[in-house]
């Protein structure tokens, strides 16, 4: 009996383990835009990037899934990325490039939206630059009507600076 227990143990612990092997392969399109953003929501390996600031966030609400790199809040305050031609993209905009490459992994696909669509592309266009391969500008959140979409309270505002 203990053999039969023994050998079943094995026997799912190697099934168990090359079934963590397998990766499963997602096409995605050329273009991902917020009328089709909830059809990749769910995928793996694919990380959903707002670039709005908090208030933004609190105030006007978010897509369910997403997280914030806040641009104006955080990449430029902190001298990672800085605008230095207007948001015309010049490499000498990319201040700290590791900072830039620890906030952004190289082997995930990374769609990036913001209230408009200029901050996406500003943040496309640098990490293209460094050589990023699986990076889309989704465009506007106001453009986003889906069920991911998170209510803001239309009041917030940012606290003043201590």
């Amino acid at each position: 009996m203990k053999k039969l227990l023994v050998l079943m143990i094995a026997f799912f612990a190697v099934v168990g383990l090359s079934a963590c092997e397998k990766k499963e392969t997602y096409e995605l399109p050329e273009e991902i835009t917020m009328a089709n953003i909830d059809e990749y929501l769910e995928y793996p390996n694919v990380d959903f990037v707002d670039l709005r600031n908090w208030q933004d966030k609190m105030n006007g609400g978010y897509i369910r899934g997403s997280h914030m790199i806040p641009f104006f809040q955080y990449l430029e305050q902190e001298q990672i990325l800085v605008r230095v031609d207007g948001w015309t993209f010049t490499p000498e905009a990319i201040k700290d490039e590791e900072a830039l490459r620890n906030l952004f992994d190289e082997d995930m696909n990374i769609v990036l939206f913001c209230a408009g669509g200029t901050r996406a592309g500003f943040v496309k266009e640098a990490l293209e630059y460094l050589g990023y391969e699986h990076v889309w500008n989704a465009g506007a959140i106001g453009d986003y009507t889906g069920p991911a979409k998170v209510f803001g309270d239309g009041s917030y505002t940012f606290p003043p600076a201590a």
